[in-house]
């Protein structure tokens, strides 16, 4: 067995609480200031290589480059200079080691054969901290000027275009080979790899209503525009309704520009001279670029009317003080789960916000993933089918061959959990089949003999040591569970226990995902328990099966979770698992 993709590793989902602060790189010349009066800011790798550094020093949550191929021009030559996106973040992140790295790719330049294995390289380079900002394509002559742009399709089929994208990335990093014969992209016996770790971290912008449910469906996290907090809540609401009723939960960032001043009078002079420099040449050659009417929606686009004023995003000018209340403000009206931060000159500026303003921010949204998402009096770790015959190399699994690498390392994760659990007071209950052949179905003596393989049901039989629990064993005070098949909570009394006990949330680890985990984990949703699946404590037989196990049952009925971000919740333990 190869080693095993964990395809989302989530930390926990920042609707319990917490905002996240990223930092929106400068890796074109000029910035998201258009004017004659700004900072110097050159654009360069060694810019960004210090403030990834600063990033990673004073506590921001994620970095993000965007991929930009044609400047402005104009008295700042703005934008003419851009460093390549992924190239760019590959390297900062060999200068950092907590921090998220999300890099930037234009769908409509680069084939999804391509970005899975760059994003999969990108994912290895980072050590699981990659990101990916997917961008549809709206701008005519940064394309054309390279033969890309493809005409005829229009906005709306831009992001079909996108999904058939995103879907070939995601098919490419889960599955051995694919075959796909789509409306744009076409793949046969595509192979990529390495696999990613970990399900590499999805984010888009789009306000539009196809935008919204591309992202909804697609994504993990969506930037949204605006600067007015009830009209962002309004936004943040929809895409966030769309994505519950397709079964899904999404995040929901917008940017901000900081000016700091030790004064607001200082911040607010500051944020004037930038106004009164505006570069008016290269403000006509982003009209010419963007279109002064946005085609698709009739209106002025938003970036062209912000960037009057100077500032490509809006911006907040203040002391310390002030830019905490207005960002806190904007924070908890708009209910949207963080900002991806400009500053007019990152290497001056990123400390100071980090240290006068970055600490009460968290103090006013604190992250309360732990007493509300897993708090131990009200979780259990329910621990499923760790037994001689599925997961030891003498049980029936183990002697016809079967590598159980990949089940020992879940073991680990397991054998961690367990430990902590206790320490924690959390509830731990050990779940197990045990047959019998009164209990064998038809139905199931019937598909495996269809399948020629009468009697291999064979499994787990009662009073043999088959049956028996392997490394793992129950101790004084956990709840032992007996089940017939696949399903932990079918005819058993496993949900009266945990509801004895107060429970309403299941942490489910065990074998195989595809099968006993899977089931277990829909029936605890099906009984109103909020269900996290520790993906990395999890395994099944093939790679196949545990990424799409962990991955429907993402989409459908359960968070994913690490052991590390599970401890991490629960006792602020920060060490690898």
């Amino acid at each position: 067995m190869s080693q095993q993709l964990v395809p989302t590793k989530f930390d926990l989902p920042s609707d319990v609480g917490g905002k996240d602060l990223g930092i929106f790189m400068p890796i074109a010349n000029g910035g998201w200031i258009l004017s004659k009066n700004k900072p110097e800011l050159d654009g360069s790798y060694a810019y960004n290589r210090q403030v990834a550094v600063l990033a990673e020093k004073h506590g921001y949550d994620f970095i993000m480059s965007m991929a930009k191929y044609r400047g402005y021009g104009g008295e700042t030559e703005h934008w003419n200079s851009t460093l390549d996106a992924t190239v760019t973040m590959a390297a900062l992140a060999e200068v950092t080691e907590r921090v998220k790295v999300w890099t930037t790719v234009h769908t409509i330049l680069q084939n999804p054969g391509t970005v899975a294995k760059m994003i999969a390289t990108l994912d290895q380079v980072t050590k699981g901290r990659a990101g990916l900002n997917v961008v549809t394509g709206a701008y005519k002559g940064e394309f054309s000027q390279m033969g890309m742009w493809p005409e005829g399709v229009d906005h709306d089929a831009r992001y079909d275009l996108a999904k058939e994208w995103i879907q070939a990335i995601k098919a490419l990093w889960t599955q051995p080979s694919v075959t796909m014969q789509g409306d744009y992209f076409q793949l046969e016996d595509c192979v990529s790899n390495p696999k990613p770790s970990t399900k590499p971290f999805l984010v888009c912008a789009g306000s539009s209503e196809v935008g919204m449910r591309f992202s909804a469906n697609e994504m993990d996290a969506i930037f949204l525009s605006g600067d007015v907090p009830e009209k962002l809540a309004q936004s943040s609401n929809k895409v966030k309704g769309i994505a519950a009723d397709m079964g899904r939960y999404i995040r929901t960032y917008a940017m901000q520009t900081i000016v700091l001043g030790e004064t607001d009078a200082e911040a607010e002079a500051t944020a004037l001279h930038y106004r009164e420099g505006l570069d008016e040449e290269a403000l006509r050659g982003m009209m010419r670029a963007y279109g002064f009417l946005d085609a698709e929606i009739g209106e002025e686009n938003a970036f062209v009317k912000k960037a009057r004023s100077s500032f490509m995003a809006p911006h907040v000018a203040g002391s310390p003080d002030t830019v905490i209340q207005k960002i806190g403000e904007l924070l908890e009206v708009s209910g949207i789960d963080g900002l991806m931060l400009i500053f007019p000159d990152y290497i001056s500026a990123m400390p100071l916000f980090a240290e006068h303003v970055m600490p009460k921010l968290r103090a006013k949204f604190p992250a309360l993933a732990g007493p509300r998402i897993i708090a131990p009096a009200r979780t259990a770790l329910l621990l499923i089918d760790v037994q001689v015959d599925f997961v030891s190399p003498d049980g029936v699994i183990g002697m016809a061959g079967v590598d159980m690498s990949g089940i020992n390392s879940a073991i680990d994760k397991m054998e961690t959990l367990r430990a902590v659990a206790k320490v924690q007071g959390a509830a731990v209950a050990f779940v197990r089949v045990v047959t019998r052949e009164e209990t064998d179905s038809s139905a199931l003596k019937n598909l495996y003999a269809r399948r020629g393989r009468p009697g291999q049901h064979a499994i787990c039989r009662a009073d043999e040591p088959g049956s028996d629990y392997y490394r793992l064993f129950p101790e004084d005070g956990d709840i032992e569970i007996e089940k017939v098949l696949f399903d932990g909570f079918h005819g058993t009394d496993l949900e009266e226990q945990l509801r004895a006990r107060e429970i309403d949330t299941v942490l489910v680890a065990g074998v195989t995902t595809d099968c006993c985990v899977d089931q277990t984990a829909r029936s605890a949703f099906h009984r109103n328990f909020n269900v996290i699946v520790v993906s990395d404590a999890c395994a099944a037989y093939e790679d196949a099966l545990h990424a799409g196990g962990l991955l429907a049952l993402e989409k459908n009925c359960a968070l994913l979770a690490d052991t590390k971000s599970v401890l991490s919740a629960w006792s602020g333990i920060s060490d690898e698992a």
